[in-house]
């Protein structure tokens, strides 16, 4: 029998460092939001052990992939033991601030609880996935959230922007989150300071990212857009974000991608669905005005 799961991926909005905190950790404020860029999930329930098989990207060895590292999380939680293949067919890019390995992760978690019947709470499932990674829990709830602590304390919320999405710039390079956190000079984290309502597209890691990849900035510098057209990189990058409502110099945009070796797709939002598999249930949602 086959399962398939769409693993989306997501942009940040702004991205915020607040501070480091005592734990060693990134106090953050973000707005995360869920696009309809995809790759697909399938689970192949059949006699044998666990194994996984990655289509379309080198994703590193495979004891070392979110959707192993899942699965070897919810069967010590559940007490299960999960057989048979999975296969992902990859279309996000690795190392682009787009969480794809994250969405790999909780679509993992949310489809073996689905076919085992339920034996984790979805605050369970919450506290697996912040021990796969930061941004995991968001992808249990998808639309848009905004995030504190280090992504992972999450409050859905409405945004209401005038483009139905834009396009993702992707550089012919990754980005590798470690180095750019480590080139951020964040002071310690104080809860006690008042901070403005961040711009849309404001990222703290903007800086760190360009002066490691310069010709990320060389790259944002010649992409052809309007004047109140917004572009941003994408969490740590190295995606770049142009927001509009397409059509545009489709002429010059081929001919910056060509210069600098990138390539680009068009991309809309997605909204959240209420489900069980949220992590709490609201009756609205908090909506939210950047600037």
């Amino acid at each position: 029998m086959e399962y398939e799961r769409r693993c989306y991926a997501k942009i940040n909005l702004y991205l915020k460092i607040l501070g480091r905190r005592g734990d060693g950790y990134h106090q953050l404020d973000t707005l995360f939001q869920e696009i309809n860029l995809g790759e697909t999930l399938s689970w192949h329930r059949e006699a044998g052990a666990f194994r996984l098989t990655v289509i379309g990207a080198d994703a590193g060895p495979v004891e070392q992939n979110l959707i192993t590292r899942a699965v070897r999380a919810f069967e010590a939680a559940s007490g299960v033991v999960v057989t048979g293949r999975f296969c992902l067919t990859k279309q996000i890019p690795i190392g682009g601030g787009l969480g794809g390995g994250s969405a790999n992760a909780a679509q993992t978690l949310l489809l073996l609880n689905e076919h085992f019947g339920a034996p984790l709470t979805a605050a369970r499932l919450a506290e697996l996935a912040l021990t796969l990674g930061a941004d995991v829990p968001f992808f249990l709830v998808g639309g848009t959230c905004r995030a504190g602590g280090v992504g992972e304390v999450l409050e859905p919320v409405t945004c209401d922007l005038p483009w139905p999405g834009g396009f993702l710039i992707f550089p012919s390079f990754g980005v590798p989150t470690g180095p750019v956190f480590r080139a951020l000079a964040a002071p310690a984290y104080d809860a006690a300071v008042t901070r403005p309502t961040p711009r849309l597209g404001e990222n703290d890691l903007w800086a760190p990212a360009v002066a490691l990849f310069p010709e990320l900035a060389r790259l944002a510098e010649a992409w052809p857009r309007g004047a109140d057209e917004p572009l941003f990189m994408t969490g740590s990058g190295s995606t770049l974000v142009h927001l509009c409502a397409g059509g545009g110099d489709e002429t010059a945009r081929r001919a910056v991608l060509e210069a600098f070796g990138a390539r680009c797709v068009p991309f809309l939002w997605r909204h959240r669905k209420e489900s069980a598999q949220t992590l709490e249930k609201r009756d609205g949602a908090t909506h939210i005005k950047i600037l």
